[in-house]
């Protein structure tokens, strides 16, 4: 397998046959590795709330995101969950995602036009 074509498992837990428990550890493998890749997210509810691993995810060219069932994220901190990584220079190609739910549970700064628990879907 080409390592352009590396795909990653997050399942939350990491270790319990998933590669990773957060999606930022599995997509800043692609950032570290400088290469492209898939990241499938088992089904489950995956927390943002700005600290450590549960925070803001950049994403770099040539990644997939794809949630496989039920996945939920949690945003309870005024932070975007998702950006280009070359965001401050809109570079990025390539970039896809899909599967999500978004649940926004954060009723201030950018989410403060938003209903309190607001569901997006991804």
């Amino acid at each position: 397998m080409s390592e352009f074509t590396k795909t990653l498992i997050v399942d939350g837990v990491g270790g319990g046959g998933g590669n990773y428990a957060t999606i930022k550890e599995a997509v800043d493998y692609f950032i570290t590795n400088s290469i492209g890749g898939v990241v499938i997210v088992e089904q489950g509810s995956y927390d943002f709330d700005g600290t450590g691993y549960k925070t803001t995810v950049s994403i770099p060219d040539n990644v997939t995101l794809i949630g496989k069932g039920d996945v939920i994220l949690n945003i309870t901190a005024n932070i975007p969950v998702f950006r280009n990584s070359n965001y401050s220079s809109g570079t990025n190609e390539r970039i896809e995602m899909s599967g999500f739910i978004i649940d926004i549970n954060y009723s201030s700064g950018a989410y403060g036009s938003n209903v309190m628990g607001e569901q997006l879907h991804y």
